[in-house]
């Protein structure tokens, strides 16, 4: 289905699907969340792998695509670019950048509506890529 679709398009559809898989998780598991942040806070090598992990796709998705013409187009570009920051950040400086979200982190009544926004981006990447 992706090989139909154009760089942007299978990117998003990469993006989304990802996007809906996480935020069925975390709305079914609201503890997940606080323990993830728990397990990053506490280890430097899973906070290290997870920059390299988001500034490596980041990187490719920013060299592949970097377009800024549709709606579509700019929402890719700017995941990517947001990857690519969250990677270098977590690598360059990790308990400062996990410190702006504690508070999501450690509020498990918010955890119920990151979910629903990470479900909602989702749905809406998919509505984009299919232009319902």
């Amino acid at each position: 289905m992706a090989s139909q679709f154009g760089t942007t398009q299978a990117i998003a559809l990469f993006f989304s699907l990802y996007l809906l898989a996480a935020g069925i998780r975390v709305m079914s598991d609201r503890g997940m969340v606080a323990e993830i942040f728990a397990d990053l806070r506490a280890s430097p090598l899973v906070t290290y792998l997870c920059g390299l992990v988001a500034f490596v796709t980041g990187a490719a998705v920013v060299a592949v695509h970097n377009v800024w013409n549709t709606p579509l187009e700019i929402i890719v570009s700017l995941v990517g670019w947001a990857a690519l920051v969250e990677g270098v950040l977590l690598v360059a400086i990790p308990q400062t950048f996990l410190g702006w979200f504690s508070a999501i982190a450690d509020n498990r009544g918010l955890h119920k509506v990151f979910g629903g926004v990470t479900l909602a981006f989702g749905v809406l990447l998919l509505l984009l890529i299919f232009a319902i």
